[in-house]
């Protein structure tokens, strides 16, 4: 087994808050969302996942402060003992004009 932190930020802190969890060695960071999502559902499923069970577009995901679109494996990289996960809600904003 390894222990991996997840902390939730923005609207999912108080849902996932910091965490210590347990998981077989040879999971992945995929197989991780995977088991939140079907453990705390509720907001986390509704903002962070399309109905098809895929993770959002807009959602950020960091494990050990990457990005996993830039991880060479992405979802399918192998959790350490001693990751650390952050997991924030998709956020609004951008180009947005400004009008007087």
């Amino acid at each position: 087994m390894i222990t991996v932190t997840v902390q939730g930020y923005l609207s999912f802190k108080e849902q996932l808050g910091k965490r210590q969890v347990s998981l077989p060695a040879g999971c992945s960071l995929g197989n991780l969302l995977a088991s939140l999502r079907k453990d705390i559902g509720g907001r986390l499923t509704e903002e962070a996942f399309h109905p098809s069970g895929e993770l959002g577009e807009r959602i950020a995901v960091l494990l050990n402060g990457m990005h996993y679109r830039h991880l060479p494996e992405g979802m399918s990289t192998i959790l350490q003992d001693g990751d650390q996960v952050a997991i924030f809600p998709p956020l609004a904003g951008g180009n947005q004009l400004l009008q007087a």
